[in-house]
């Protein structure tokens, strides 16, 4: 683990209204906040150590059902002495306030104010954490300070990686101190990390970065594929052209849409878009098609058995008689015998 300062003192809990008005000043840096399941605690127990006095905007992805209700931006505007909410587009970026993404929307920022979209899913989720993350790398570069936190699967770390090569500053939780460690686990497996840290030392390691000089904001390679790919997310409109200049067709269909899909190995995950937006990582894209699958062999069964009862009935209509009595039988009972081969395939752990 890296060495830290001292946390900071924090201020008291104050449960007051957010103010979205601008601060005047040109924004140099923000903090994007990611996290899934066993989130809500971790986000809450960091931002409780910010005060108002925070330098930077705070933007949060939390992956949350699309029917879910704005309760968890409540219980996080709650824990922490800034204010906190959910997101709307257009909002301005301000220091010391907190956006949260709104459920079944993305969230993505511009240099001095947000967007909220509802555009493709990511690694099957929207919210995703991924589209905020290169947000933040497009338009913030060395200025953008990223940390991903409890969860499952690889949604975020792909955008951790994006920020760290476009200058950024990255953190994860320490994965011991996680409720659930694969998504922090995955981040230090995949990404060169600044340092990962149990959320009570979280908050001194970023202010300790955002106290940090700047560094020179130059132009790279990684924050201009970051804009290609944030404005993908914003237009969800088919842009063949796009896609094979950020990577290579390969000959798998996007579960979503059925289009084909490019794969991008400029991160340290290795991710696959189609030319509308959907985007995997190798992991979401390996169980969106194991969903597909299922999917169909489930109708498949279906038919199987409508098959196997309409050619039973044909042949009980024939009431013994006709000379196509014995093929109906005989085809409905082989309908029946892959109906139940299929079932069995689909009720085994497979």
């Amino acid at each position: 683990m890296s060495s830290l300062p001292s946390d900071p003192p924090t201020n008291g809990h104050a449960d007051r209204q957010p103010d979205s008005r601008g601060n005047g000043h040109a924004l140099e840096r923000v903090l994007v906040l990611g996290a899934s399941a066993g989130g809500l605690d971790a986000l809450a127990n960091l931002l409780v150590q910010f005060g108002s006095d925070f330098p930077a905007p705070v933007c949060a992805v939390l992956h949350v059902g699309s029917a879910a209700r704005g309760d968890f931006a409540r219980s996080l505007h709650r824990a922490s002495p800034m204010p906190a909410r959910l997101a709307e587009d257009g909002d301005a970026l301000v220091a010391g306030e907190v956006l949260v993404a709104p459920p079944d929307h993305h969230l993505l920022v511009e240099r001095d104010r947000a967007r909220v979209v509802h555009g493709p899913k990511e690694n099957l989720s929207r919210p995703a954490i991924d589209p905020l993350f290169r947000s933040a790398a497009a338009a913030f570069g060395p200025g953008a300070v990223g940390v991903l936190c409890s969860g499952l699967l690889d949604d975020g770390v792909a955008g951790l990686d994006t920020i760290r090569q476009s200058g950024g500053t990255t953190f994860v939780q320490d994965p011991a101190d996680a409720d659930y460690p694969d998504l922090p686990r995955n981040a230090l497996e995949s990404v060169a990390v600044n340092g990962a840290f149990p959320i009570r030392r979280m908050g001194a390691a970023i202010r300790h970065a955002l106290a940090a000089p700047l560094p020179a904001d130059l132009s790279s390679d990684a924050r201009q594929r970051a804009l290609a790919e944030t404005e993908i997310s914003k237009q969800a409109r088919s842009d063949i052209a796009k896609e094979e200049m950020l990577g290579e067709q390969v000959p798998f269909a996007c579960p979503e849409c059925g289009g084909p899909l490019w794969k991008m190995d400029h991160t340290g995950v290795r991710r696959f878009r189609c030319h509308v937006g959907h985007g995997y990582t190798d992991t979401s894209l390996a169980n969106a098609q194991e969903e597909a699958t299922e999917r169909a062999l489930w109708a498949a069964l279906r038919s199987l058995e409508e098959r196997a009862n309409l050619l039973g009935d044909m042949a009980s209509d024939m009431d013994g008689h006709g000379a196509g009595l014995n093929s109906f039988s005989e085809r409905a009972q082989t309908a029946r015998e892959h109906a139940d081969q299929l079932r069995s395939l689909l009720l085994s752990d497979r």
